[in-house]
């Protein structure tokens, strides 16, 4: 993480009318630099061009682990290179640029500064502005001057670094022990932020690789996604087993998280541990999370837990029909979806009898749109379109675009509002008519219906139908 420089700052101040093009590599300037990476800055050549070159040296500096005093240097170091070739680059034609690159090796960082310009050879007796290599040879460890990539200058700094090889031999070592486990395993320091990750942490997570996943600030990557207890409370950043650990809980219990990755609504149950780990080439206490899914099993045991609660509401549906469909909506929320309504058919005519969500507040609002703007039995893209073939609906993501088709203003802004993302209107069939729906919404959770989900809601619609069936043949319903 960056260490805080000369003035007490943890970022360096960067002109306003230069942080547009401070992105490095997709990151802003103020992103946390990755040991064994390579940072890369283009600027163009001129003069306030210069301080920005100078921040972000000291912020690499400092996120590659060298002291206050050694950031000093380096920003000094960069910013005597960066002067000259901006003012001593480009004589007698058009400014170019100037680009500053980091490359963090084992144990030492270099900084090279370079210009598209025309090129000259040091002044070792430059008085003044000249390349200020004196000023240079006494901060740097190493430093050559020698033609750029682009056939301009290039200044070459080198900087030794120890907490580069540190954090280098840190990373092998853990791989050796959890690179091929086929649990998600990453590795956080004192500030939460991921040092390590194994293969199965960056797929779970989402990221293309490893570095890309150890390049986001502390708790960036939990922040895609969603995550829930079993009855549907949130579990925030700090709830978190290796967060509970750094802040000085020394005995985190297991947490188990129903984690929907946002960009994709994946949902999956998620096991997580979390123990301390010394390394006395790192600064401070590291925790290492051990995440398992167990989403195949803990899925099974829901579902069979929910279906047996079912069937034993199911068998009353010939006492109380009404009573007996709220009640397995209840049920399904939020075990299976956000949103669970129930219609009834009669006389061709669709009746809710059951609306459920967490939030009652919800529930009075779904409640009002239905009764305002009920569905129209004309069509055949919602639940009278199931009513009449027996096919049920599935929408796995709802493009909002698709609510455009709502010609009332006031109805689509209500249903933009709700948030659905994933539908299902699943048919209830009793004896092959189809005699009601079930219609299973998420929203908040961000979930997705995947075919799973979507086979087993439509196992719950047809033994909601059979029990529809049974209790209008004896009369019941």
């Amino acid at each position: 993480m960056p260490r805080p420089g000369p003035s007490g700052s943890r970022r360096a101040s960067v002109p306003p009318v230069l942080r547009a093009r401070l992105a490095v590599d997709g990151r802003m300037l103020g992103a946390t630099m990755q040991p064994s990476r390579t940072q890369q800055l283009r600027l163009p050549a001129q003069p306030p061009s210069i301080s920005a070159l100078r921040a972000a040296a000291r912020e690499w500096a400092a996120a590659a682990g060298l002291g206050d005093s050694r950031v000093a240097d380096v920003a000094l170091a960069v910013s005597e290179a960066a002067t000259n070739a901006v003012l001593h680059g480009f004589v007698d034609r058009q400014p170019g640029s100037v680009t500053l690159r980091l490359e963090a090796r084992e144990g030492r960082a270099v900084f090279r500064v370079s210009d598209d310009g025309r090129g000259f050879a040091p002044r070792f007796d430059s008085p003044g502005l000249g390349l200020g290599v004196p000023t240079i040879g006494r901060l740097a460890d190493h430093f050559d001057v020698g033609p750029g990539p682009e056939g301009g200058t290039e200044v070459r700094m080198s900087f030794e670094a120890p907490g580069l090889a540190s954090g280098d031999a840190l990373r092998r070592r853990l791989d050796g022990v959890y690179g091929e486990l086929p649990d998600a395993v990453t590795v956080s320091d004192a500030d939460g932020q991921i040092v390590y990750a194994n293969a199965a942490a960056v797929e779970l997570l989402g990221f293309s690789d490893a570095d890309d996943l150890l390049r986001q600030p502390a708790g960036a990557a939990a922040s895609h996604f969603r995550m829930t207890l079993a009855d549907g409370s949130p579990v925030g950043l700090e709830d978190l087993p290796h967060r509970r650990l750094l802040s000085g809980d020394e005995h985190p219990g297991p947490l188990l998280t129903r984690s929907v990755h946002l960009p994709t609504g994946r949902a999956r149950w998620l096991l997580t541990t979390a123990a301390p780990l010394e390394d006395e080439d790192h600064r401070g206490r590291l925790a290492v999370s051990v995440v398992r899914d167990v989403t195949a099993t803990t899925e099974a045991e829901h579902r069979a837990r929910f279906l047996a609660e079912a069937m034993d509401r199911l068998a009353t549906a010939a006492v109380d029909l009404t009573g007996t469909f709220r009640a397995i909506a209840d049920l399904a929320v939020p075990e299976l979806a956000d949103w669970c309504a129930v219609d009834v058919a009669g006389e061709g005519v669709l009746h809710r009898v059951a609306l459920a969500h967490r939030d009652p507040e919800k529930v009075a609002l779904g409640w009002e749109i239905h009764e305002r703007w009920p569905p129209d039995p004309a069509r055949d893209d919602g639940p009278y379109g199931v009513l009449r073939t027996g096919d049920p609906l599935v929408i796995p993501f709802l493009d909002p675009a698709l609510l455009a088709t709502v010609a009332d203003p006031e109805h689509r802004a209500a249903l933009l509002a709700i948030g659905m993302r994933s539908i299902v209107v699943a048919p209830m069939t009793g004896r092959g008519e189809v005699v009601g729906t079930l219609t299973l919404v998420t929203s908040e959770s961000a979930r997705v219906f995947d075919d799973e989900a979507i086979a087993f809601a439509l196992d719950v619609a047809r033994r909601a139908g059979l029990a529809v069936d049974n209790a209008r043949r004896i009369g019941g319903g």
